[in-house]
């Protein structure tokens, strides 16, 4: 409930390396709902100092990568730890993200890797959600790459405070998000702000006397 996402996450995680006739490895995903994305996450690591890694969103035509929607590129120099990261590609601004529409997220090594310089993403062999190829050309692989794409970051915090018997949260936006947990659903639930009035609030709620005293 917090941020709008579509992922495929581990899981057993296999590698594919991006050289070769695997050069590029696409992942089709379609959004439900709607999102305006703003960044994307891979597992990913290297092997020796390969040249440019490079990360593409792409639309969609007759089930394979189309027109390039946004582009992020990485350099060994961006890679910490050998054995693998869930690297971020933060891309500039944002991408509007259709509901129900297919889209690809496209990743391929350069030109000049090779079996002892390149990259490699993780991979759920057990699925054949994903395609690979030279670039001109797809082929339908046997694995499918993990990934997760989002909305952009938000700013949110909780403070969580007695009211009587209910355990209660309430968040910092601009207009407060006030929820109480419900024991038998182990659930939170929403108390709308036409019930609460509560415009931003600042620091952490207090009991007193029967009434709950908001600092805003």
């Amino acid at each position: 409930g917090y941020r709008v996402a579509e992922q495929a996450l581990p899981g057993s995680v296999s590698w594919k390396g991006l050289f070769g006739t695997t050069r590029y490895i696409s992942r089709s995903f379609t959004c439900s709902p709607a999102m305006t994305s703003d960044k994307a996450w891979l597992w990913v690591r290297r092997v020796g100092t390969p040249g440019t890694l490079t990360f593409e969103l792409r639309d969609n035509s007759a089930g394979n990568p189309n027109a390039v929607l946004k582009t992020v590129t990485k350099t060994a120099s961006d890679f910490s730890d050998v054995v693998s990261e869930f690297m971020s590609f933060d891309w500039t601004g944002t991408q509007a993200l259709s509901d129900a529409t297919v889209y690809h997220i496209v990743v391929y090594g350069a030109s000049t890797d090779d079996v002892h310089n390149h990259y490699e993403v993780g991979v759920d062999t057990s699925v054949t959600t994903s395609k690979y190829g030279t670039g001109a050309s797809w082929n339908t692989a046997s694995f499918g790459m993990y990934f997760r794409i989002t909305d952009a970051d938000i700013d949110r915090r909780w403070w969580y405070f007695w009211q009587g018997s209910n355990f209660c949260k309430v968040s910092n936006q601009s207009t407060a998000a006030v929820y109480k947990w419900n024991e038998t659903s182990d659930l939170w639930e929403e108390i709308a702000a036409a019930t609460h009035g509560l415009g931003q609030v600042t620091g952490r709620p207090i009991e007193a006397n029967g009434f709950v005293y908001f600092p805003q």
